[in-house]
């Protein structure tokens, strides 16, 4: 088993979450009409996410290289410092279901850049809206929120400080045209 209880890891639909323990379950597999199948001991993690009040998540562990590990600290620093010249999505469809399920599979099965790349498009494309006083397209604000949420959970406990903070510095990076000087230690 790779991860232990306290552990934070990246879920890939639920983002950020602590492993609160380990659990043998007994399940029947290989069921058919014809087969009534045989049972099995698996071993799963209890994932709880950081943004799903009460949730609880029964992940197998053999499919653990399915989560990541949280961004490193030094990573997360760079990842700020470089948000500005972080080279948007060239994604460019029309229909809003179609925007919706590319930016969220990059959020399922991208890295913590590839999650600051959806947000700061979409960001973009809500901004570029609201310049000529159209409103943004409610996928851009779901994708969004999904993706600032994930990285306001990662970066804040990778570099352990509030995500009130992190957020402050994203707003700053991505308005700014330099690179960020993030003053954290």
């Amino acid at each position: 088993m790779k991860y232990s209880e306290g552990d934070y890891v990246v879920h890939p639909g639920q983002g950020v979450c602590q492993v609160v323990g380990v659990e043998k379950r007994t399940a029947v597999v290989g069921a058919s009409a014809d087969d009534p199948g045989h049972e099995e001991t698996i071993l799963e993690y209890k994932l709880s996410p950081l943004t799903g009040a009460g949730i609880r998540i029964h992940f197998p562990v053999s499919k653990e290289g399915d989560l990541r590990d949280i961004i490193s600290p030094e990573a997360a620093r760079d990842l700020i410092r470089q948000a500005p010249s972080l080279k948007p999505d060239g994604f460019d469809k029309q229909q809003s279901w179609t925007i919706r399920d590319h930016f969220m599979e990059c959020l399922r099965e991208g890295d913590t850049r590839e999650t600051m790349r959806v947000a700061k498009t979409v960001r973009e494309h809500m901004e570029q809206a609201a310049r000529t006083g159209r409103k943004p397209r409610e996928c851009y604000s779901s994708v969004y929120q999904a993706a600032h949420s994930r990285l306001l959970d990662e970066l804040s406990i990778s570099l352990k400080v509030s995500r009130e903070r992190i957020g402050m510095l994203l707003e700053e990076c991505y308005a700014s045209a330099a690179d960020c000087r993030v003053g954290l230690a």
